[in-house]
């Protein structure tokens, strides 16, 4: 005789974005960031450690767009800024989860959820006026070179934006 124990993912919980971070699984649906309570990708209770938080930065126009773990920081792409969390910790009883969240850059972020990658310990994302890389928690423009192929066709026709990464005859390009 076969038994099986099913535990039902929860209801509710919609995103457009999802990483995991510290053990847990983070999910972001516009301004608003879902995780899931420590060692667990599905228990988003309060009552276990897990909750949501929403983003009330002045500078968040919309909201975020990607989330992307990398050099022990879960970074917020959002569409006109880019924040981090660090330093999650989950305790007492009930457990409570408390983190840092702070901002890298008020004033760049990306609209172009396909375009946001790790590079190495950075993150690297294009916007409408370039390519930013985020070394730490300062993003920085690296794209000068570009900018006249970034003028010549409006809101890049209506397309989204996208990248990837490789290793081309020994060198790493993004």
């Amino acid at each position: 005789t076969a038994s099986a124990t099913l535990a039902k993912m929860p209801f509710g919980i919609q995103g457009t974005t999802a990483e995991t971070y510290q053990g847990r699984a983070w999910v972001s649906n516009g301004a608003i960031t879902y995780f899931t309570s420590a060692g667990s990708i599905h228990d988003f209770s309060t009552t276990n450690g897990g909750g949501n938080f929403t983003s009330v930065d002045p500078f968040l126009r919309v909201g975020i767009n990607k989330l992307i773990s990398t050099n022990g920081f879960l970074y917020l792409v959002g569409d006109s800024s880019v924040n981090y969390i660090s330093g999650v910790v989950t305790s007492g009883s009930p457990p409570t989860t408390t983190f840092t969240n702070q901002n890298a850059d008020p004033e760049v972020g990306s609209p172009y959820p396909a375009s946001v990658e790790s590079f190495g310990r950075n993150v690297m994302f294009a916007n409408s006026y370039g390519i930013h890389i985020i070394a730490g928690a300062a993003a920085q423009k690296v794209s000068e070179a570009l900018d006249g192929v970034y003028t010549t066709v409006a809101n890049f026709g209506g397309l989204q934006l996208s990248s990837s990464k490789a290793t081309i005859f020994g060198r790493r390009v993004w």
